[in-house]
């Protein structure tokens, strides 16, 4: 017999992150924010990464924070765009957290809108509208993909790593200096060849 799969309830994760076999952190994808560390390069490239310190506003680290939030937001989004397709996955897809039921869709969608709008809030009153604006571009990108893009293969995979060329951007906007172009596009064909690698054919292959 199988057992029952336990949801995570909404008051549950608000009160303390809870997560019944750390499904919920798994739904965050932690590992994933280590991209956001990006926000960093222009300060590093304009040799300003006092400003992580020295800064009284804190506007590189509250850029970070933000776009951790909002990128969390946009992961959930798409294990909810993508819950059903999931369940029928036969190898990986199928033991993410919304598709084993460890996490309900309700509690998801709340975490979506409060992840993201609580990231971009901060973002426009912590930093400014440019950098709140990139972070804007990276939701609706994230959408996109989740909702039409991913029908497309590799063209998709190219269209969302943009989202690291973002994060570049909004790096560069907190410190008020143009992102040079090189570097933002360096970072969108490294993260094109990560994706690709993700989800090549095969990759998660049993053994």
């Amino acid at each position: 017999m199988t057992a029952a799969k336990t949801k995570v309830p909404y008051f549950r994760t608000i009160q303390g992150f809870n997560p019944v076999n750390m499904s919920f952190l798994r739904l965050l994808r932690l590992w994933y924010w280590l991209k956001n560390l990006l926000v960093l390069l222009p300060a590093l490239w304009y040799d300003k990464i006092y400003l992580l310190w020295a800064d009284g506003e804190y506007s590189l680290i509250w850029t970070w924070i933000t776009f951790t939030l909002v990128s969390a937001g946009s992961y959930i989004f798409n294990d909810l765009a993508d819950v059903e397709r999931d369940r029928r996955d036969p190898v990986r897809s199928r033991y993410k957290p919304l598709a084993r039921g460890e996490v309900d869709k309700q509690t998801a969608s709340f975490w979506f809108a409060a992840l993201v709008v609580g990231g971009l809030y901060l973002a426009y009153h912590r930093i400014g509208p440019d950098v709140m604006t990139w972070e804007v571009a990276y939701v609706l990108l994230g959408v996109l993909y989740s909702l039409v893009l991913k029908r497309f293969g590799l063209i998709g995979l190219i269209l969302v790593s943009l989202g690291a060329a973002f994060r570049v951007l909004a790096g560069a906007a907190a410190i008020y200096e143009p992102a040079p172009v090189w570097l933002w596009v360096a970072a969108a064909i490294a993260n094109v060849l990560l994706n690709v690698g993700i989800h090549r054919p095969g990759r998660h292959r049993k053994r």
